[in-house]
């Protein structure tokens, strides 16, 4: 898929090329970088597993993209949820107000902070913090949940990527709940610091 799409664009610019005047500029330039990752993170499954997210039908598919999520929400039951959006890899959404809102935020953060996956040994969390301290990431506003996670380089939050949400096992056979494989290697940008590293 990747090899075809290159192809494409390769195809794109002989053309352009051919087409060119003496007199004519062609200027390239790149989006932006992206690094490789290799663990994607559930946290669908990681919230669900840890009862803060209580779904009313279990046997529906457990990712904020399905188009029946939101409306499979036990709003009565559960702590925190997510919305179907672009800030749904890494934002967090409490169903409560006032100083219970502030308990479960207290929880949630520290239960994301705490986690620690069996296989590498590392936390997937680089931040997690309130909605109160997210301007310093630049992030504010309605549209951004009540806990923000930002990412270590290694993985990735895209549940919509997972075609089936697998667990990933440890090297003794345990489940490692809410981290599933990226295979093959994948990339992506946006979820890890701005100071991360894109290239040599």
């Amino acid at each position: 898929m990747r090899e075809d799409a290159y192809k494409i664009i390769d195809r794109y610019v002989e053309t352009i090329l051919k087409n060119m005047s003496k007199d004519d500029y062609i200027v390239m330039v790149s989006d932006h970088g992206n690094i490789p990752v290799h663990r994607n993170i559930l946290i669908e499954k990681f919230l669900s597993a840890k009862g803060f997210l209580i779904r009313k039908d279990e046997s529906l598919p457990l990712s904020v993209w399905d188009l029946r999520w939101y409306g499979n929400i036990d709003f009565e039951k559960t702590k925190v949820y997510l919305r179907p959006g672009h800030y749904s890899d890494f934002t967090i959404y409490v169903n409560a107000e006032g100083k219970e809102k502030e308990r479960i935020q207290d929880e949630v953060i520290h239960e994301l902070r705490i986690w620690v996956d069996e296989e590498t040994k590392k936390t997937p969390m680089a931040i997690v913090l309130k909605k109160r301290d997210a301007p310093i990431l630049g992030l504010w506003g309605d549209a951004i949940g009540d806990i923000i996670y930002v990412l270590e380089p290694e993985y990735m939050s895209e549940s919509r990527m997972v075609e089936k949400q697998s667990d990933l096992k440890d090297n003794k056979g345990k489940t490692i709940v809410g981290l599933s494989p990226v295979d093959p290697v994948g990339s992506i940008h946006g979820k890890q610091l701005p100071t991360i590293h894109y290239g040599a």
